[in-house]
């Protein structure tokens, strides 16, 4: 834990030892469980709607992940609860022991946010991926999760469209969602 600790910043380390002292508590979630699903997806629902925007998944997704990639050992679902007992966050993180594990999506009750239960369940998958012998845990975008302290890498991504208007289309919703994003 001490090296992990030591790779995030000043600021990661004092938000993750902060929604350890708010009594957070992270459970490993059992794929099987007939309630995980539906908390996950209105969660993620929510923090789309911050932003004004849908998932582009329903539930039958995530209930299918759970279904298909759980038994095998490779998912590993997480939820947060606050010391009440409610649950503040959850977050899926596939992964091979041997191998990367990545973060799915992980999505928090907002009027729980003030207990930093993204912190905490991202602190449990590090601790818990590293246990099952992953060998990175790819969190994704977004500079709010420099603070863990990983290292930054640039994907490549490629496309190419057989009609070039189609292409020229993509650009343009792109650069209008990025505008919207920003302006929100």
């Amino acid at each position: 834990d001490d090296a992990l600790l030591a790779r995030m910043t000043a600021h990661g380390r004092r938000d993750v030892r902060r929604a350890v002292r708010n009594g957070i508590d992270v459970e490993v979630v059992d794929p099987a469980d007939p309630t995980f699903a539906a908390e996950h997806h209105a969660q993620v629902r929510q923090a789309f709607a911050r932003r004004d925007q849908q998932p582009s998944f329903g539930v039958e997704r995530v209930e299918a992940l759970l279904r298909h990639l759980g038994p095998t050992g490779d998912l590993l679902a997480l939820r947060a609860r606050t010391p009440g007992g409610e649950v503040a966050a959850t977050g899926l993180f596939p992964g091979r022991a041997g191998g990367p594990a990545e973060l799915w999506m992980a999505a928090s009750d907002r009027t729980h946010e003030r207990l930093l239960p993204n912190e905490a369940l991202l602190w449990a998958a590090m601790r818990e991926w590293r246990d099952r012998g992953a060998v990175r845990l790819e969190l994704g975008g977004g500079r709010h999760k420099a603070k863990y302290g990983g290292v930054v890498r640039r994907r490549l991504w490629v496309r190419c469209s057989r009609l070039a208007a189609l292409e020229t289309a993509r650009d343009l919703a792109r650069r209008v969602q990025r505008r919207r994003q920003r302006r929100a």
